[in-house]
C-alpha cells in the first residue's frame, strides 16, 4: 500500500492534478502541447505509409516483371525445342 501511494505522489498525472487545482488553464495548455505532437506523429506516419506503399508497388512491378520474363524465357525454350 505504501509503494502505491509512493507511486501515486511521483507520477506526473498527479503533478498535473495539482497544477490544474491551481491554475485551470495548465489541461488547456497540456492539450495544445499533445495535439501538437500527435500531429507531427500521424504526418510522420502518413509519410511512412507512403514510402513502403511505394516500396510495396516497385516489389510488385518487380515480381509481375520477373514472373512475364520467366514466362517469356519458358516459351522461347518450347518453340525452341519445337523447331529443332
Amino acid at each position: 500500500m505504501i509503494e502505491t501511494l509512493d507511486e501515486l505522489r511521483a507520477s506526473p498525472e498527479l503533478e498535473i492534478f495539482r497544477s490544474s487545482e491551481e491554475d485551470e488553464s495548465v489541461i488547456a495548455e497540456i492539450v495544445v502541447v499533445q495535439r501538437k505532437e500527435l500531429e507531427e506523429e500521424i504526418a510522420g506516419l502518413k509519410d511512412e505509409a507512403e514510402r513502403v506503399a511505394e516500396e510495396a508497388g516497385s516489389w510488385r512491378a518487380r515480381c509481375r516483371f520477373e514472373r512475364k520474363a520467366s514466362q517469356t524465357s519458358s516459351i522461347s525454350t518450347i518453340l525452341n525445342s519445337l523447331t529443332a
